[in-house]
């Protein structure tokens, strides 16, 4: 029936609340800046959740192309030349100012590089995290075991998942640089700073406004520069060792041997510069936004399902008393936080839509029948598919345990989601996107969130601070973020 009424030819493809007309298209962008969640719910409800694409209002007065999620399995089939998620991410990140240039995005030798490394090093990559998780704690919670510190979570929690990445991306003197990680903070804030503001104005003013909304990001640069300019330095003594056992094993110096050997261009202080704090912003932002959300959730959800009581049991049944080892086996055995990380995911994604792609070519076709437009920026809203009731209990509401074995969930909570894993990505769950470009990096962060929130809670009193008892997600645009100023208090446990 679907494939019947699907339309032929692109320009039969509807619009959202008709924004096409006149009378409503200024309506429609007032609403994705003002109210996108009601617009992207519109939009699921009365189209790409029946399976038919429609036009939604876009950056820069332009129109995006929601596609429902029933394409995703056949997207997935298509290649780079018809489906090119680079061009997307450019588009839409506005990589030439945000970023520092286009070709931080388009060009995938620093993916493939990334990827290659959490393949063949995962075990060193989650061994250099323990060591600095820790450290990266006590210095935000404290050792105090009498007095409670309050602590900002959302500041918190960005900078010991910066620091401790940073342990792989840059190596350990620069990780442990205040400085440095400060300006990494402000550079992944600075780049949806940019690009947001370039959201807001008319492609035809790009080449006026980019290089003034830029200019901090590009200071960034700069300092950041200096203090990469010692390792660097010390690091090109090894391009030219025939050994590398004394090599630094981190993402600088990874880039830095690709570049010498394959790259002459990019072998320069400023664009390795640039490229590690691309990395950064890749793999951090995500996770912070993630690990700010869960902590809040973990304690906003205490009093109704224990949930710091079972997970701190589950911690002692895997590990026992010891401080614990960490590899993927053991990892994989925290279920009931396994489940908590993907239920905090399934709410509390940074964006609403997933799955960015450009059409690059004329004529493709979906499977209903339905034409695509070459040129068109594709995207599937995904917050009202995560949260619709039609398919999980309860949607809207956070139940930390409802993923895990159906036989370790609490009694009273659905069993109808039992036993999906927060890493496993189907077409109804895309905090990591879906095919062959979802993100290779969310195994790491499996594992280093369940690495943080077990420090913490094995070594820490937590709860909410009395001055924001219940605080909720800020929705900015269409963006969702913890509360900034959200407190918890934190004690350091009295050792037994």
């Amino acid at each position: 029936m679907l494939s019947r009424l699907a339309p032929r030819d692109p320009d039969d493809i509807p619009f959202v609340r008709n924004f096409d007309k006149w009378g409503f298209r200024l309506a429609g962008y007032r609403s994705l800046w003002n109210n996108s969640k009601d617009l992207f719910q519109d939009a699921y409800g009365s189209f790409t959740k029946h399976g038919r694409p429609c036009w939604i209002p876009g950056a820069s007065f332009s129109k995006h192309l929601a596609l429902p999620h029933t394409y995703l399995p056949w997207m997935a089939t298509q290649p780079d030349s018809v489906f090119n998620h680079r061009e997307a991410f450019d588009e839409l990140v506005k990589a030439k100012w945000a970023i520092g240039d286009r070709k931080y995005i388009t060009e995938p030798w620093p993916t493939k590089l990334l990827n290659t490394k959490l393949r063949e090093n995962f075990d060193d990559l989650i061994k250099a995290f323990h060591a600095e998780v820790q450290l990266a704690v006590t210095e935000q919670l404290g050792e105090d075991n009498a007095e409670w510190r309050e602590v900002p979570v959302y500041r918190a929690m960005k900078t010991i998942l910066v620091r401790a990445s940073g342990r792989w991306i840059v190596g350990k003197a620069l990780c442990q640089d205040p400085l440095f990680n400060r300006l990494t903070v402000a550079y992944m804030d600075t780049v949806f700073y940019v690009s947001g503001i370039l959201h807001y104005t008319p492609v035809i003013l790009h080449p006026l406004v980019g290089p003034l909304v830029s200019l901090r990001q590009r200071y960034i640069i700069e300092q950041a520069k200096k203090l990469v300019r010692p390792g660097f330095e010390e690091r090109l003594g090894y391009l030219s060792s025939s050994s590398q056992d004394a090599a630094p094993q981190d993402f600088l110096y990874d880039a830095m041997r690709h570049a010498y050997t394959s790259r002459k261009e990019d072998f320069n202080l400023h664009d390795i510069t640039i490229y590690a704090l691309y990395v950064y912003w890749a793999t951090c932002h995500q996770i912070t936004v993630t690990a700010a959300s869960t902590l809040l959730e973990i304690l906003k959800s205490d009093a109704e399902y224990a949930t710091t009581t079972r997970l701190q049991a589950e911690s002692t049944q895997v590990f026992g008393t010891d401080e614990p080892t960490w590899s993927k086996a053991t990892a994989a055995r925290c279920s009931l936080m396994d489940s908590t990380l993907r239920e905090s995911l399934r709410l509390h994604t940074f964006i609403s839509r997933h799955v960015f792609k450009k059409i690059m070519v004329d004529g493709v076709k979906a499977p209903d029948g339905t034409v695509l437009p070459k040129g068109a920026l594709t995207c599937v809203i995904s917050r009202p598919l995560h949260t619709d009731h039609e398919l999980i209990s309860e949607g809207n509401k956070f139940i930390p345990f409802r993923f895990a074995p159906a036989k370790e969930i609490p009694e009273g909570i659905p069993t109808d989601s039992a036993g999906k894993k927060m890493t496993t990505i189907t077409p109804d769950y895309l905090p990591f996107a879906y095919g062959k470009h979802a993100c290779s990096g969310r195994f790491l962060a499996d594992v280093t969130l369940k690495m943080l929130f077990t420090h913490i809670l094995r070594h820490f009193d937590v709860e909410l601070s009395p001055k924001n008892p219940c605080p909720q997600p800020v929705v900015h645009r269409e963006a969702t973020l913890p509360p900034r100023h959200a407190l918890i208090r934190a004690r350091r446990k009295i050792k037994v």
